[in-house]
């Protein structure tokens, strides 16, 4: 008799999240984990993403969750898409601190998933008065050429939304910022 392998029940999964059938996805994560074959991070990553496209931030942390109790290792795939997840449902906090626990468990977001998160949070009043430490934490994370657009880009934002104190000290940070070295 044959029977599926973790490639088989990877490449079920796939063909599930790529039709947007998040229960038949998750009964073959089942049926991979009663086989005994052990998921590799891309399959929770899939997951992850599909709860994503359907607005179910709640449902990515739980895959999340049952990953961390399998025993398998997030990537930073794993915490981008847990950020971009939140984001895209309008949970900066969760997002912020998904972004601590990615530190945590030693990966940085990479720079467009910095530039996301500080102007989400740019974006909501009830979050922005946080930006200053955020932009702080992430800023390093962002490339060089990439920090006086993005800073002028949540001055604006700020502005726009009346937050005209965080806006002034986002414009501090721009004048700070040091200009790109001369490429001769």
């Amino acid at each position: 008799k044959v029977r599926p392998n973790a490639a088989t029940y990877t490449a079920l999964i796939d063909a599930c999240v790529q039709a947007r059938d998040f229960g038949r996805a998750m009964t073959a994560l089942q049926e991979m984990l009663m086989a005994s074959e052990v998921p590799e991070p891309a399959v929770f990553n899939a997951l992850i993403e599909l709860c994503g496209g359907s607005g179910q931030v709640d449902y990515a942390y739980q895959i999340f969750l049952y990953m961390r109790q399998l025993s398998v290792i997030p990537n930073s795939l794993t915490f981008r898409g847990l950020i971009a997840v939140s984001l895209k449902c309008g949970d900066v906090q969760r997002a912020e601190l998904t972004v601590d626990e990615m530190a945590a468990a030693g990966w940085e977001p990479d720079s467009a998933t910095a530039e996301s998160l500080l102007t989400a949070c740019a974006s909501r009043a009830e979050v922005a008065a946080g930006l200053p430490r955020l932009l702080q934490r992430l800023m390093p994370c962002i490339e060089h050429k990439q920090r006086s657009p993005l800073l002028a880009r949540l001055a604006e934002t700020l502005a726009a939304g009346k937050m005209y104190g965080l806006a002034m000290q986002i414009v501090g940070y721009l004048q700070a910022e040091p200009s790109p070295p001369d490429v001769q």
